[in-house]
């Protein structure tokens, strides 16, 4: 995916489609979704399967394969459930998360593994469909042409893609249970006087439709008293039987409608058409909760005309409505922050722009260190990192201005009826609370840059231009001062997480800038020498601190996180200008001089040759140094263990050179 935006973008834009479909088009719908997107993520071919009530069987019940490729599940289209067992039993004690790619299937799923290498898949992605915290399937896309994986901002995405899915299943679920009960009692809804007949014993056939229907049966006088309730009616409204239902409701006092303006519309449509199909809206039930209800109704006349009372059906339409609104709040807000989104925010732009709101203000906004904090810590953190600056944000504003999340690190705010002045005294307090909020795990700042359209002819969007170049002058300005900012609590970090002190490095660098200059190092090469000796663990951030200061045997699984450091640390700097020119030297400083270290087993005068100098005076400083799980050696003793290891761990020659020089000290 070349533009993470247009992934979002497209995402949006299923969203806003979703929220209109009608229920018998959802299947439609998803599977064009699953082409557009499957298509932007470079995948062959995307599906969904949605599990049975008993949970034994997964069916497709949506595909999509690009052009070219036959399909790949063409004969899975039932799969028992038993078959995947480690997927299984996962999902059965929760265990495992929305997201799981290929990478993620351990050992142990050999079942899975087998039956996806048979059909021929490189690399997958599945987003596990959940409804009110039960599974109920899986969209899933994969790869089998090529082994590939997906970055974490085209796995958010397809999460939100999956929510969407789900609500929309679960609407039309709930669509297709209301067609056929309205099927069922369509002619008792046509007639709805039948409800007399229904209550003569001598009908019995009428008398268990009545009782015994899955929709409210009812009669109401006009102001919303009941005279005639079925058993479901009074379930629906939280009363254990039609007659209390009645008896309670008798003197008229209850209310019914929440909204009494909602109250007049049904009474004004049955006096005007005589009837009501589908009218919405909501009620209390008998604890004062609020539910959603769909009635079809029938006015019942006197012989002047008048409306006496009306009967009808009712159904619970709370379900429906709780998924609409999560497609609708999907298509108007950004999942993580809460935020409005881009799309949302334009909108907002093009009705708000009016003579009537000047001045308009709109300020643009750019997160500072996102992803170094990604590489450092995780997307985790760097995804707490942009709440914290959303909670900033909506506390520095009025609720009636538009904040919005315009993708990725930046943020856009549109402010009605606001000068520059104001503007910039907010912008200002702003800085002052990222100031005041600490470091978690580094100091929260952003640049922001604002813009004020006063008179009518000039043009919003040339006002969101300027805004925007106005928040990247201002980044520059400012980048020296926060990447400093940054680095210095990076480095706080590291001290506080690991044995790391600044002594230590204090000492490394007093050690290693003699070899530097015996080398006859420049003094730009001998600057990185001295930074390196501060900074070549600084991967250690990215790694659990109970991991680095264990005092026992680390297990092999811990190792593999110790051994990622260097890893980190190359990412960390690659995002700095400061740091980068020793990133390579960083990710190098564990390789063994004959090829037995790590990350990338370099060899000899291929491993950076500062690198080479920091692994012998970072070990020799260790060696001499209490720590917290051995004790310290003496100089001859350190001396010794370096000359062992030199020519298979450490350079020969620098060792040499190296034990020479403290011997003459």
């Amino acid at each position: 995916m070349k533009d993470r935006s247009s992934l979002e973008e497209l995402v949006m834009n299923i969203s806003s489609r979703f929220i209109n479909l009608e229920f018998d088009e959802v299947d439609k719908g998803i599977n064009d979704a699953l082409q557009i997107i499957g298509e932007a993520i470079g995948a062959d071919h995307g599906y969904v399967y949605l599990v049975s009530n008993d949970q034994a069987t997964l069916t497709r019940t949506h595909e999509w394969c690009s052009a070219g490729w036959k399909l790949q599940m063409g004969r899975a289209r039932e799969l028992p459930v038993d078959q995947f067992p480690w997927m299984a039993e996962k999902i059965k004690q929760n265990q495992i998360g929305h997201i799981l790619q290929m990478a993620d299937l351990a050992p142990e799923a050999s079942a899975e593994k087998e039956f996806l290498q048979s059909n021929g898949c490189e690399s997958l992605i599945l987003v596990l469909l959940v409804l009110k915290k039960s599974f109920v399937g899986f969209l899933g896309f994969d790869s089998v042409r090529v082994e590939k994986t997906w970055p974490n901002e085209i796995i958010g995405q397809l999460k939100m893609a999956g929510e969407i899915f789900s609500n929309a299943l679960a609407r039309r679920r709930m669509e297709e249970g209301l067609k056929k009960i309205g099927e069922k009692y369509r002619n008792l809804v046509e007639n709805i006087n039948l409800a007399a007949v229904l209550l003569d014993r001598a009908e019995a056939k009428y008398h268990s439709i009545f009782a015994n229907a899955v929709e409210g049966i009812f009669q109401c006088t006009l102001d919303g008293r009941f005279i005639i309730s079925n058993p479901a009616c009074a379930a629906i409204l939280g009363y254990g039987s039609p007659e209390e239902l009645i008896i309670q409701d008798s003197d008229g006092q209850r209310p019914y409608f929440v909204e009494p303006e909602c109250h007049m519309e049904l009474q004004r449509l049955l006096k005007e058409n005589g009837f009501v199909k589908k009218f919405e809206g909501q009620v209390f039930r008998k604890d004062g909760s609020k539910i959603w209800i769909s009635v079809n109704a029938l006015a019942m006349r006197d012989a002047n005309e008048a409306v006496v009372f009306y009967e009808g059906t009712m159904v619970d339409i709370t379900g429906r409505k709780w998924a609409d609104d999560q497609i609708r709040y999907l298509s108007f807000h950004d999942k993580l922050t809460g935020l409005y989104n881009r799309a949302y925010f334009e909108e907002e732009l093009k009705r708000l722009d009016t003579d009537r709101e000047l001045p308009i203000t709109v300020i643009m906004g750019d997160l500072n260190g996102l992803k170094l904090v990604n590489d450092a810590f995780g997307h985790r953190e760097g995804d707490k990192l942009l709440t914290q600056m959303a909670k900033i944000l909506k506390e520095s504003f009025r609720k009636e201005d538009v904040i919005a999340r315009w993708g990725g690190d930046e943020f856009a705010i549109f402010l009605r009826r606001t000068s520059y002045t104001v503007a910039v005294e907010i912008i200002e307090r702003i800085k002052l609370v990222c100031r005041q909020a600490g470091q978690d795990p580094v100091q929260v700042s952003i640049a922001l840059g604002a813009v004020t359209k006063e008179a009518p002819s000039q043009d919003i969007q040339e006002i969101l231009k300027e805004a925007e170049q106005r928040m990247y002058r201002s980044k520059l300005l400012e980048s020296k001062y926060v990447r400093d900012s940054i680095i210095s609590s990076l480095r706080s970090t590291l001290f506080e997480k690991s044995h790391e002190s600044e002594e230590h490095t204090y000492r490394l660098q007093e050690l290693a800038l003699p070899i530097g200059r015996a080398l006859g190092l420049p003094d730009g090469q001998l600057d990185d020498l001295k930074l390196l000796a501060t900074l070549h663990d600084i991967g250690k951030i990215g790694v659990p601190q109970g991991v680095i200061i264990k005092p026992g045997n680390l297990s092999p699984e811990e190792w593999e996180l110790i051994r990622k450091h260097p890893e980190i640390g190359y990412r960390i700097a690659k995002s700095s200008l400061e740091l980068a020119p020793i990133a390579e030297s960083i990710l190098a400083h564990h390789e063994w001089w004959d090829g037995r270290g790590y990350p990338r087993g370099l060899k000899g005068e291929d491993i950076p040759l500062i690198s080479r100098i920091i692994a012998i005076v970072d070990a020799y400083d260790v060696m001499t140094h209490v720590q917290p799980y051995k004790k310290a050696m003496s100089q001859e003793e350190a001396l010794q263990e370096l000359q062992k290891k030199a020519g298979s761990q450490f350079d020969p020659k620098l060792i040499a050179m190296f034990i020479e020089m403290v011997c003459a000290a």
